[in-house]
C-alpha cells in the first residue's frame, strides 16, 4: 500500500482517544513506520487519506478500511465482535509476527496471531463492543482504561487529545510488541517441555512430573502442556530464586481449579514447620492455596513432588 515514495497517511477519528483505534495505529506503524497519522471525521479528508481506522464506515482491507460501526458491525469471532484493533490485526498480524519471527513457518505464526488475539486484541475489541466483565461491580484496569485515563480530563483549558494519541499509540506499540514477544517464546517453549518431561519420566521415574533444568514461568509452561495434552501431568519442578518450586498444573487454563493440589497439612508453613511435616529436611515454603511449595535443593523438591503424589 505504499505509495511510490509519498509518505502514506492513516485517519481516525478526532475527540476522546480509544484503545482499539490507539492499539490498531500502534500496528499499522508496525507496517509504515514514517506513516503520518491525522484525525477527523470530514469526509472529504477521509477519502483522501491511504487507511482509515474506526473510522468511514467500512470494512475493507483492500481500500484500506478498518472500521465496525456500520450497520451490522464487521463480524465477531470467538463470540467477540470485531473493533478497529481486531480487524487491523486479521489483515495485518500475520506481517507483524514475521517481523519478529522470521524463522517462523506459516503455521507457527498464525499460531502465534492467534494467541495475540486472544489474549490482547479481543479483550479491546470486546470492551470498545460494550462486552463487560465486572466481578463484584470492579471495573478491571485494563489496556483500555488505562489508555482511557490518558485522555485530557474534561475541565483542561487546552485539551491536547493528538499528544493522548500519541502516548496511548506508544504504550499498545510496547505491549502488542511483549505479547507477541511471549507467545513467540511459548511455542519456542514446546521442546523445552518435552525434555522436561523425558526428565521426569525415563531418569527420575515419575510419570506425572516435568523437570526443568532452568527457568520458565509457570505461564508458559502451563499453556505447552495443556497444548500438548499431557492430561497425566499433575507438577512441574522449576529452579529459581536459589532453591527449587513444586507447581501443581491447572485442570483447565486460567482457572485456580487444579489437578492435585498439595497436601493439605503443608498449607501456609514454611521452613522448620514445613520440613517436620513433610520429613524434608530443606523444605522452604508452601502457599496456603497449596499450588507450590519449593525447596532449596532440587532433591528436595523432587521429594516433595514424590509426597504430593502419594498423598490422598
Amino acid at each position: 500500500m505504499d505509495k511510490n515514495g509519498d509518505r502514506l497517511v492513516i485517519a481516525t477519528h478526532n475527540g476522546f482517544v480509544h484503545a482499539d483505534e490507539a492499539l490498531a495505529i500502534a500496528m499499522l506503524l508496525m507496517v509504515y513506520p514514517t506513516a503520518e497519522i491525522i484525525r477527523t471525521r470530514d469526509a472529504i479528508e477521509l477519502a483522501n487519506v491511504d487507511i482509515r481506522v474506526d473510522v468511514g464506515g467500512k470494512d475493507n482491507p483492500k481500500t484500506g478500511d478498518f472500521d465496525h460501526h456500520q450497520k451490522g458491525g464487521a463480524g465477531e469471532r470467538d463470540g467477540v465482535p470485531y473493533a478497529a484493533a481486531g480487524l487491523v490485526w486479521k489483515h495485518y498480524g500475520a506481517r507483524i509476527i514475521q517481523k519478529f519471527a522470521p524463522r517462523f513457518s506459516p503455521d507457527q505464526t498464525n499460531r502465534v496471531r492467534l494467541m495475540v488475539d486472544r489474549g490482547l486484541i479481543q479483550p479491546v475489541d470486546a470492551y470498545d463492543c460494550g462486552m463487560r466483565f465486572e466481578p463484584n461491580g470492579i471495573v478491571p484496569f485494563t489496556v483500555n482504561e488505562i489508555v482511557r485515563a490518558m485522555n485530557p480530563v474534561w475541565d483542561e483549558k487546552q485539551q491536547d487529545f493528538v499528544a493522548a494519541l500519541n502516548n496511548a499509540c506508544e504504550f499498545c506499540g510496547q505491549i502488542l510488541l511483549n505479547e507477541i514477544q511471549q507467545a513467540c517464546a511459548t511455542l519456542r517453549a514446546v521442546s523445552f517441555v518435552k525434555m522436561a518431561r523425558r526428565e521426569g519420566w525415563l531418569k527420575n521415574g515419575m510419570k506425572e512430573v516435568l523437570i526443568f533444568f532452568r527457568y520458565i514461568h509457570w505461564n508458559v509452561w502451563y499453556l505447552v502442556v495443556h497444548d500438548l495434552g499431557y492430561d497425566n501431568i499433575l507438577f512441574g519442578i522449576v529452579p529459581g530464586g536459589g532453591g527449587w518450586s513444586v507447581f501443581a498444573v491447572p485442570a483447565t487454563l486460567n482457572t485456580f481449579n487444579y489437578r492435585k493440589l498439595l497436601p493439605e497439612a503443608w498449607a501456609g508453613l514454611n521452613d522448620a514447620e514445613l520440613a517436620k511435616a513433610t520429613g524434608v529436611r530443606d523444605a522452604q515454603y508452601c502457599h496456603n492455596g497449596r499450588w507450590v511449595c519449593g525447596a532449596r535443593t532440587k532433591e528436595g523438591a523432587l521429594k516433595l513432588a514424590q509426597l504430593a503424589i502419594a498423598a490422598k
